[in-house]
């Protein structure tokens, strides 16, 4: 019993990072598109990553904080409905 429930949050923690890797991606693989769309050069337009890396360095700290508060589930739960509620939303700009 205590396997199946390792497996799961094992799963879930994955999944976690797994999202986070793939948005920074898609990100990535938009930015040609994204240059070309606001007529600006690359080095402009790559103020979209550096300032996606830096709302995830201070989130971290902050979420870190909650962990300490609230406990570490209900911090991960809570930020992992953000990050999905931020993906859908920049998903369907």
């Amino acid at each position: 019993m205590q396997s199946k429930h390792e497996g799961i949050v094992l799963s879930i923690l994955v999944l976690g990072t797994l999202m986070g890797a793939l948005d920074t991606t898609i990100v990535l693989l938009a930015l040609p598109s994204m240059t070309e769309g606001l007529n600006s050069n690359l080095g402009e337009t790559i103020w979209v990553i550096l300032i996606y890396l830096l709302v995830i360095a201070v989130t971290t700290m902050q979420f870190g904080r909650l962990g300490d508060l609230f406990g570490r589930s209900k911090a991960f739960n809570l930020g992992f409905a953000v990050f999905t509620l931020g993906s859908a939303f920049c998903g369907f700009a």
